[in-house]
């Protein structure tokens, strides 16, 4: 288990991108970002298009992946106008298609913002069947 650890600059209301590739060679179903402080509430899910359906308040109209890069295995999450709301312990999981099979990658994501304070991203590099 490798984690890399990336240091940024954070203001109130930037954009912030947190970086997660998919495994190689899979053809993505869906994806599916949590905070396990949000309970059954998810921060995104895409199957096709975003569902908004059990999506946390906070990250409504806030939140997308990065547009055309899915078939590339990339499901980077883009927190847009960031808020101090943003702390937690993010969770990416990835479903493949045929068969159906659920991959799960841990990305830590601390942020202070408030007065331009740093985030801390880091990223897990493996994947683990879930």
């Amino acid at each position: 288990f490798c984690l890399i650890s990336e240091k940024l600059t954070v203001y109130p209301g930037q954009d912030v991108t947190l970086r997660c590739d998919a495994p190689a060679n899979i053809s993505i179903a869906a994806v599916k970002w949590t905070r396990k402080d949000l309970g059954n509430q998810h921060v995104l899910l895409y199957k096709g298009s975003l569902v908004k359906e059990g999506q946390h308040p906070s990250f409504k109209d806030r939140v997308t992946l990065q547009k055309g890069r899915l078939e590339d295995g990339e499901v980077s999450l883009i927190l847009q106008n960031v808020k101090e709301n943003v702390n937690g312990t993010y969770e990416c999981a990835v479903e493949q298609k045929n068969p159906s099979k659920w991959y799960l990658a841990i990305c830590i994501f601390e942020v202070d913002v408030g007065s331009g304070g740093e985030s801390v991203c880091v990223r897990a590099s493996n994947w683990f069947l879930g």
